[in-house]
C-alpha cells in the first residue's frame, strides 16, 4: 500500500514538474508579445546666437577739473555701486598709481601673514583637518587655472597659501611670521612716504552697475529702441562693435537695474523658438549660464531670418563690459525614459501610458511626456506607477487581451485568434480597439476598471 502511495506521489510530482517545464518553454517561445527595454535618453536642442546687449545705460563724464590726470578705478567692471560713491581716484601720474598699487599689495600680504599666524586658528586646528583643506584649496586652484576665465584664480591661490601657512604653524615648521611682517611693514612705510595723494575722485552720481568701457551706443541701444531695430541695423552693430567716440570724454557708464535684453538674428527653421518660454543662455568663453526668456520673435523681410528678443533679470560681471557676444541658446534639455510611440496606450481611466511585461505579469504604467519626436517620446519617472528604467515595454500583442476581457487586467488565455497588433485609442475614458479579421473591421469599447495588474496564465 505504501509503495503504491509513494509511486503515486512521485508520478504526481513528475507530472507537475513536466507541466511547469512545458509552461516555461511555452512562455519562452511565445511571440504574441513584442517588447522593448526602457532606456534613459537625453535630448538637447541648441542654437548658436550672436546677440547685442540692450540696457538702460548712462555715461559718466570726466570732470573738467582733473584734465590731464590719470584714473585709478576702485570698482571692477560689473561691480554694483551706491549713489554718489567713489568710482575712480585721479592721480597726477602713472608712477603714483603704481606706488598706490604696490602699497595695496603689501598691505594684503601683511594681512595674509597675520591670518596665518592667528592663534585663534593655529591653537585648535589639527594637522589632518588642515591637510584636507589644503587638498580642497589645491583642487580649486587647478579648476580656476584651467578655466578660460581667470578672475577667480587669484582668490583660489590666496586661500591655498593661507591654509598652507596655518599648517606650517600647526606642525611647528614655523614658529610665526613676525620677521616677515616687520620687513614688509618697513617697505610699506617707505612707499607711503613717496606716494602723492590723489588730486581728486570721480563719483557715480546714481546707483547701478559700473562698466569702465563705453562704446558709443549707450544712447541708441535702449530697451525702448528695440521696436525700431532692423536686421540690417543689428548686423551693422555686430560688425562695428564700437562707434566713433572719444574715450577721453567719459570715465565709464552705469547700468541702471539688473535687468537687460539681448537682440540677435536667427534662422526660424534651425530650432524651435517659442515666445514666453524660459531657456538657458550659455557663454562658452567663461563657462557662465543664465536663464533668459524669449520675449519676442519678430519677422523680417527675409523669410530665413527673424529678430529674436531675449530678456533676463540676472546681471553678471563676467559679460558686463561687452556689447556683442556669441552664446549658445539651449532651448530643450530633457532627460527621461524613451518610450516608442507604437507602445503608447490609454487605460480605462483615459490615462496615457504603456503596458509592461514582468515575467508572467502585465502592468499598465503611466507616462508623463517631456519631449516628443515622430518616433518616440521622453517621459519622466516620478514614481513606480510610471514607466521606469529597464521596464520591458510591450509594443504589440497587448490590445487583443484587453479587448477580450474588457479590462486593464487580463490573461493570455483571453486572446482571440487573428487579432494581434491591434491599436488602442483613448476615447471618453474608455479604450477603443480596432480589430481586423480578414477584410472585416469591428470597433469595441472596453468597460472601465481600476485594476491595472494581471497574471498571464492559461
Amino acid at each position: 500500500m505504501k509503495t503504491i502511495t509513494v509511486k503515486a506521489v512521485i508520478c504526481l510530482v513528475c507530472l507537475l514538474v513536466l507541466v511547469t517545464f512545458i509552461n516555461q518553454i511555452r512562455l519562452f517561445l511565445k511571440t504574441d508579445y513584442k517588447t522593448e527595454t526602457a532606456v534613459s535618453i537625453s535630448s538637447t536642442e541648441v542654437a548658436r546666437i550672436t546677440g547685442i546687449y540692450v540696457r538702460d545705460e548712462a555715461i559718466i563724464p570726466r570732470d573738467s577739473r582733473y584734465v590731464g590726470g590719470v584714473l585709478k578705478y576702485v570698482v571692477a567692471d560689473g561691480g554694483k555701486v551706491a549713489a554718489d560713491s567713489v568710482i575712480a581716484e585721479v592721480y597726477k601720474s602713472r608712477d603714483d598709481i603704481e606706488t598706490a598699487n604696490s602699497i595695496a599689495k603689501i598691505e594684503n600680504e601683511i594681512n595674509i601673514l597675520l591670518e596665518e599666524q592667528n592663534p585663534g586658528a593655529t591653537a585648535i586646528a589639527q594637522p589632518e583637518f588642515i591637510s584636507s583643506l589644503i587638498n580642497s584649496a589645491y583642487q580649486s586652484v587647478l579648476i580656476s587655472g584651467s578655466s578660460d576665465d581667470l578672475t577667480s584664480l587669484a582668490e583660489a591661490r590666496t586661500d591655498l597659501r593661507t591654509v598652507m601657512g596655518i599648517y606650517n604653524i600647526v606642525t611647528k615648521a614655523e614658529v610665526n611670521y613676525q620677521p616677515k611682517i616687520e620687513e614688509l611693514s618697513r617697505q610699506l612705510s617707505y612707499l607711503q612716504s613717496k606716494l602723492n595723494p590723489p588730486i581728486g575722485s570721480i563719483t557715480s552720481g546714481s546707483s547701478g552697475y559700473f562698466i569702465s568701457r563705453t562704446d558709443g551706443y549707450e544712447n541708441s541701444l535702449r530697451p525702448d529702441d528695440i521696436p525700431a531695430l532692423t536686421a540690417d541695423r543689428i548686423k551693422y552693430i555686430i560688425e562695428n562693435q564700437t562707434a566713433n567716440i572719444s574715450y577721453a570724454d567719459s570715465v565709464g557708464k552705469l547700468v541702471s537695474g539688473y535687468s537687460w535684453k539681448m537682440v540677435g538674428i536667427i534662422n526660424p527653421e534651425s530650432a524651435s523658438f517659442k515666445t514666453d518660454s524660459k531657456v538657458t543662455l550659455k557663454f562658452p568663453e567663461n563657462d557662465v549660464s543664465v536663464e533668459v526668456t524669449i520675449e519676442e520673435v519678430l519677422e523680417t523681410s527675409n523669410p530665413n531670418e527673424r529678430i529674436i528678443v531675449l530678456s533676463c533679470d540676472e546681471f553678471r560681471a563676467e559679460f558686463a563690459s561687452k556689447r556683442v557676444v556669441t552664446a549658445d541658446l539651449v532651448l530643450n534639455d530633457f532627460t527621461g525614459i524613451r518610450v516608442p510611440r507604437n507602445a503608447i496606450r490609454f487605460n480605462s481611466a483615459n490615462e496615457m501610458g504603456v503596458y509592461i511585461l514582468q515575467g508572467e505579469k502585465v502592468t499598465f504604467k503611466k507616462i508623463v511626456p517631456l519631449f516628443e519626436t515622430p518616433d518616440y517620446i521622453i517621459s519622466s519617472s516620478p514614481d513606480n506607477s510610471h514607466i521606469t528604467l529597464y521596464d520591458d515595454i510591450i509594443t504589440s500583442g497587448v490590445d487583443t487581451a484587453a479587448l477580450a476581457t474588457g479590462s486593464d487586467t487580463f490573461t493570455a488565455g483571453a486572446e482571440t485568434e487573428g487579432t494581434e497588433g491591434a491599436e488602442t485609442e483613448g476615447t471618453n475614458g474608455a479604450e477603443t480597439v480596432t480589430t481586423e479579421t480578414g477584410a472585416e473591421t469591428t470597433e469595441t469599447n472596453t468597460a472601465e476598471t481600476e485594476a491595472e495588474t494581471l497574471n498571464l496564465t492559461e
